[in-house]
């Protein structure tokens, strides 16, 4: 699968995840992953998949420059808005 070309941010998925109330392994489960994977994304070891990031901005209903730095301004990380359900 092809991975993101933008620069994913830890700090920011884990911010949204926890502004949530969820943990890891809730978050995993709403996107049809594994918290093992998550954890491994917040640890910045590896950008996710374009696929799951795709994911995230739909479950967090946010638009991909709230989780994808590089676009130099200086507006809070994201907004809260109610959460999507989405299937894998």
């Amino acid at each position: 699968m092809r991975k993101a070309k933008s620069q994913f941010s830890k700090k920011q998925l884990i911010e949204l995840r926890r502004a949530r109330g969820l943990t890891q392994e809730q978050l995993a489960a709403e996107l049809g992953t594994s918290r093992n994977l998550i954890a491994y994304y917040e640890a910045k070891v590896e950008n996710p998949t374009a696929r799951l990031i795709d994911k995230i901005f739909k479950f967090f209903n946010i638009r991909p420059d709230q989780l994808l730095t590089g676009n130099g301004t200086k507006q809070p990380y994201f907004e809260i808005r109610t959460p999507v359900r989405i299937s894998p």
